[in-house]
């Protein structure tokens, strides 16, 4: 199995890209392709989890640790060709970062699961793509700092990325040709 992660903060066209990618799989004659959802759009349904700039340590342990046990179980099965996980566990990472947590266990945790990915596909955030949809935060302040942590996550633990700035449809068609590319590997 592939597996592949989406990348950015909030509102930069993840999600868009990620069903492109696989529709674009699928064309290409991948067999099956399984999309990991985005794990903090649920969590506002909970009682006493709070996102975005007033997030708590709570929220952001569950969303992260949730992330990565629903990668680990799509992993575990035999019948997935690529998983493609609408966000992934730098990420995540990031806003925990943001809301001034730290935990050296979990630092050494999502340094080990990054390696985890076959490739990751950050996307640039896009102010287009900020809307209200009563969950994500519209600030685009907040969205650019969101980005810049990540960046800075992935280049100071050295994780290799591919980086698509604007069009989450553009960054499909190109992240669909690095996907093929190394299941023929």
């Amino acid at each position: 199995m592939i597996k592949v992660a989406l990348i950015g903060a909030h509102g930069s066209g993840k999600t868009t890209a990620c069903l492109d990618i696989a529709l674009g799989l699928k064309k290409e004659g991948v067999g099956v392709v399984k999309i990991l959802d985005e794990v903090a759009t649920e969590l506002p349904r909970l009682p006493g989890f709070a996102i975005n700039e007033s997030t708590t340590e709570l929220a952001q342990r569950y969303i992260l640790l949730e992330q990565m046990r629903g990668e680990i179980f799509y992993e575990a099965k035999q019948n997935i060709d690529v998983l493609i996980c609408d966000r992934g566990s730098i990420d995540n990472y990031a806003y925990f970062k943001r809301g001034g947590f730290s935990d050296s266990v979990l630092d050494s945790f999502v340094r080990e699961h990054a390696k985890s990915y076959d490739a990751l596909f950050k996307i640039h955030p896009d102010s287009k793509y900020l809307k209200d949809d009563g969950i994500r935060s519209t600030s685009r302040p907040f969205q650019i700092e969101i980005d810049g942590i990540v960046t800075k996550i992935l280049k100071e633990w050295n994780i290799p990325f591919d980086c698509y700035d604007g069009d989450p449809i553009l960054a499909s068609k190109k992240a669909v040709k690095k996907i093929i590319n190394l299941m023929d590997r």
